[in-house]
């Protein structure tokens, strides 16, 4: 789950308990599959993020995405879900957010893939993570004014993880994957 960043957070929260609605209830889920019948909405069941866990969020807002349809279908249809409807600017924060997210989660696959996670794949991983935060803490696009506090409060989180090591680790870490590397292509 994100860090609370007031801006995005009211739309999290609403696709929360939207979700929350859906997955609680025999029938929602009923209502919320032939709704995705009705829209020709491929039929998958939302998923709800993890408070622990920032993959989650990537996970929910990107499956919400693709379901975006049928939920709203339902939404519409329910009328006590009607108060959780998105927004059209609501779903493009969304679609900025995911997109802020996606390499997160693909550093956290990158690393979690490793058998042993080592200095230099890590150190790299990182400092791609850092390269983002900072290009998107300067560069906002006009329709993510989210996104530079999101990424702010992510790299104060990495740095609390990240080796204070002035670079050394970088420089280290990547002259040891490139013997590595280099070692392998020759025998």
């Amino acid at each position: 789950m994100l860090p609370y960043v007031d801006a995005e957070q009211s739309v999290l929260e609403k696709l929360r308990k939207c979700i929350n609605a859906i997955r609680s209830s025999p029938q929602r889920r009923d209502v919320f599959k032939k709704q995705c019948d009705v829209v020709k909405c491929k039929f998958n069941l939302p998923i709800l993020d993890i408070s622990v866990r920032w993959n989650s969020t990537f996970d929910m807002v990107e499956r919400a995405l693709e379901i975006r349809a049928g939920l709203q279908a339902t939404l519409q249809a329910k009328e006590d879900l009607k108060e959780y409807l998105l927004s059209d600017d609501e779903w493009d924060s969304l679609r900025v957010l995911r997109d802020f997210l996606k390499p997160i989660k693909e550093a956290t696959l990158m690393i979690s893939k490793e058998k042993t996670p080592n200095v230099a794949s890590s150190t790299m991983i990182f400092q791609h993570l850092f390269t983002h935060f900072d290009r998107c803490m300067k560069n906002p696009t006009a329709d993510a004014s989210i996104v530079p506090s999101i990424a702010k409060a992510a790299k104060q989180k990495l740095e609390k993880y990240y080796p204070e090591s002035d670079g050394k680790a970088y420089v280290v870490g990547t002259g040891a994957y490139a013997y590595t590397c280099m070692h392998t292509v020759s025998h």
